[in-house]
Formats: C-alpha cells, structure tokens, sequence
C-alpha cells in the first residue's frame, strides 16, 4: 500500500469527519466519490504500466503464488491513525494482484524487512537480486514494480486531492453558516 503524504499538512480533517458524520453523512459520502472518480482512474493507470508477463519464469505457473497482473484500488479513512506516527493518512493507493495470486505482492515487497525470516537466507537473497534486476525501480524499498510507477504519478495524485478537499471545505463551510 502506497500513502499519499503531501508537503501540506492537512490538520484536523480527521475530527472534522467525525463532526460531520453527526451533522450529516451526506456530505462525507460526496468526497468520498469525487475522491474516487478522480483518483481511481489514475489508480488503474498505475496498474496497467505494471508489465503483466512475470518477472522471473519460476512465477509462471497456475498455482496461489503465481504471478497476476494487478490492479490498483484508493482507500479514503480520514479517521485511521498511522502506526508509529501521529498523521493520519488520508488516501492509501493500494496495489495487489489481481484473482487472489499473490506473485505481484511477493515480488514488490520481496526483501523489504530483511531476510531474517527466510528458512534459506541464501536463496532468498538470489531471489531478491533476481528481481531487483528485472525491476525498472530497483532501487525502491518500497516496492519494484508499483511503487516506482505510483512515484511518477504521485505529484499528480496529491494536486487533485488537495484541490477536492478545498472544494469541499469550501462547501462545508457553506453548509455551516446556513445554521
């Protein structure tokens, strides 16, 4: 999963959600869509520049851990706080592979955390090197295939987010003062 984190901190949003799913949900409902129908399009985008051919032929099969092309989702929880920070993440671009294969997601996080769970260091070191090769993004902790792709887009992702939530405050703040 991929975090959007703009330069601009946006404060406060959290709470106010909170606020306005007392007031009324409507509204909520409505970013929620417009932040959808812009981003999910992009999110797709994403997904397709990824290659659908697997990286390394030992993927290739039709087993659980072969490969499959992935698809690219937008999540929008406002309210969730980040692990081990205090910013709340609004929107989350997540990537994973598609009919229930997990190749793509083995293959992105391949070696993130180091290799101290592996029951063959030394394989999965070969196998981590063989990926980082056939990767266009090699050298990206956070993932080889989607993540170098989500870099090329995410300037792009944070302007039309930032932009609906200013629309969107605008128009909340409308709502208030007809109170």
């Amino acid at each position: 999963m991929f975090t959007l984190k703009p330069r601009t901190k946006i404060q406060g949003l959290d709470t106010a959600v909170r606020e306005l799913n007392k007031i009324d949900k409507g509204i909520l409902r409505q970013l929620r869509k417009d932040l959808g129908g812009e981003l999910r399009p992009i999110a797709k985008e994403i997904a397709n520049e990824i290659n659908p051919e697997p990286p390394l032929s030992g993927m290739a099969h039709g087993g659980r851990t072969s490969w499959g092309k992935p698809k690219g989702s937008i999540s929008f929880r406002p309210t969730r706080k980040a692990k081990g920070t205090n910013g709340t993440p609004i929107l989350s671009l997540k990537m994973q592979s598609a009919k229930r294969l997990g190749g793509f997601d083995i293959a992105e996080k391949a070696g993130a955390r180091g290799l101290q769970y592996s029951k063959n260091p030394r394989v999965g070191r070969k196998f981590v090197k063989n990926l980082s090769k056939r990767s266009s993004f090699p050298r990206y902790k956070a993932g080889r295939f989607g993540y170098g792709e989500f870099l090329k887009r995410r300037k792009e992702m944070q302007k039309i987010s930032v932009r609906i939530i200013d629309d969107f405050a605008k128009q909340f703040n409308k709502r208030v003062k007809r109170f």
